[in-house]
């Protein structure tokens, strides 16, 4: 006994002298972090000189940088064009982007001998095309209020028949906005953050993909959208649950039948003696048809919920339906909405726009329509830019026409803008003097007729 509890005591010591001698991986790796950390830190606090070596290095950099620039720009290699367009870098220097923050900087004014100055004034100088981007613009502006419902049901009621358009050209007085973005720089053991200006054609759709209110806008709609698809299939589970362990109401069933639920026209009374009402319908035809021919012919007499094929589909789709179509139809959404905010900040991605502000008026018989318009130009591309915007709608009803029946004439599809004329007639159209003189003779002998029946009545 004395020798087993020797040994015993002899086994628990050797085993507490293995666990002992494990190395501690996390603590060395914590040790090497901190050490690191504090020699970095010190490094940085006191920085050494820079030695004989460093300023040669620096000195042939700035050599090669001269001869480069009298050697002229053929001789020049060029230096291949990065992923990201940015500003052309040193050979010892390394910077990205950090596209965490746009900023926006307000461009400087025109001058009278800029080009795209000199194009806004025979821009504006140019009356026939002035003539038909208002004519365009008031077409398009038609066609948007008959796609709108309250507008075209207005249109419908006060039946215009003109349409008059007052539209300006408004140029701008300031350079496209310069959009800017962080770039993390390293050059020569030093790091900073400068801000640099990004490509006319980039930074505008970055600001509109990047917008913190088109964002906010997409991720509320997708938001909502898997909110809205998780409470129905959570609803459609919750049902089917309850529907499926639902008590049976078939009464008193036998062995035979235990596992399943007779169908209503089956059912019989167990103990009293059928009356002569049970006699009579025992007796109609409908009792010789089979079980499976009546499950095809009433299925809806089969007393339990689930058993029609419709509703076992329906019942299979919900069981197979996850949470993860919730999430890709919110994905879905908030991609949809996302390019639907993109979309319509499109024309700030035109570079020097003019823009056409005004209002187009539809009058009518009972009353007038009148839509307050704004649309974009770009001289470059010499062409509206997407479709005018209706900003707001004005419906004036005319009380003393409103309740009158409207006459029956035809009226064109599109109107034509009233007292708007193309600068290519100069010759306004007067009404020939041989009309004039017609008229005139008609009116001497209306008069003479009335005169010789006044005297007739005279004599009589």
């Amino acid at each position: 006994m004395c020798v087993a509890c020797v040994v015993g005591v002899t086994d628990l010591d050797n085993k507490g002298l293995t666990l002992s001698s494990r190395p501690f991986t996390s603590r060395l790796l914590s040790s090497f972090l901190i050490s690191y950390c504090v020699i970095s830190t010190a490094s940085y606090i006191f920085p050494k000189e820079t030695s004989a070596k460093a300023a040669d290095a620096d000195l042939e950099i700035v050599r090669s940088r001269v001869e480069g620039l009298t050697q002229g720009p053929g001789s020049q290699q060029r230096t291949p064009s990065n992923s990201f367009p940015g500003p052309e870098l040193g050979q010892n220097e390394i910077s990205f982007p950090l596209l965490v923050y746009i900023r926006q900087r307000n461009g400087r004014p025109y001058r009278p001998s800029d080009p795209e100055w000199k194009t806004f004034q025979r821009l504006q100088q140019d009356k026939k095309l002035l003539h038909d981007l208002k004519v365009e613009v008031a077409r398009q502006a038609e066609k948007e209020a008959k796609k709108r419902g309250q507008l075209a049901a207005f249109l419908g009621i006060i039946k215009p028949g003109q349409m008059r358009v007052n539209l300006e050209l408004v140029v701008p007085l300031n350079r496209p906005p310069v959009y800017e973005v962080p770039y993390f720089v390293s050059k020569s053991g030093q790091a900073s953050v400068d801000w640099r200006p990004l490509p006319e054609s980039l930074g505008s759709k970055l600001d509109r993909a990047f917008h913190p209110i088109i964002l906010s806008r997409a991720f509320y709609h997708g938001l909502r959208e898997f909110w809205v698809v998780s409470y129905r299939i959570t609803k459609a589970r919750v049902q089917d649950r309850l529907n499926s362990t639902r008590p049976s109401s078939g009464g008193v069933q036998t062995s035979s039948s235990s596992s399943k639920i007779n169908p209503l026209y089956l059912v019989r009374p167990p103990t009293r003696p059928p009356t002569e009402e049970e006699k009579t319908a025992q007796q109609l035809p409908i009792r010789g048809v089979s079980e499976n021919d009546m499950k095809k012919m009433l299925p809806f007499l089969r007393g339990e919920y689930g058993e029609h094929a419709s509703r076992q589909a329906y019942r299979d789709a919900v069981r197979s339906m996850t949470y993860q179509h919730a999430i890709e139809s919110a994905c879905t959404v908030f991609r949809l909405h996302w390019s639907l905010g993109q979309a319509k900040a499109e024309r700030t991605d035109a570079r020097d726009p003019c823009h056409i502000i005004g209002y187009v008026e539809f009058v009518g018989e009972r009353g007038k329509l009148r839509l307050d318009v704004f649309a974009v130009y770009s001289p470059q591309s010499k062409s509206l830019v997407g479709r005018p915007m209706i900003t707001k709608a004005y419906g004036i009803p005319d009380a003393t026409t409103w309740h009158k029946p409207l006459s029956s004439r035809n009226r064109p599809s599109f109107l034509q803008p009233e007292g708007m004329k193309s600068p290519d007639s100069k010759h306004q159209t007067h009404p020939p003097e041989d009309s004039a003189t017609d008229s005139s003779a008609a009116e001497k002998e209306r008069r003479e007729v009335g005169s010789r029946e006044e005297e007739r009545g005279g004599e009589k």
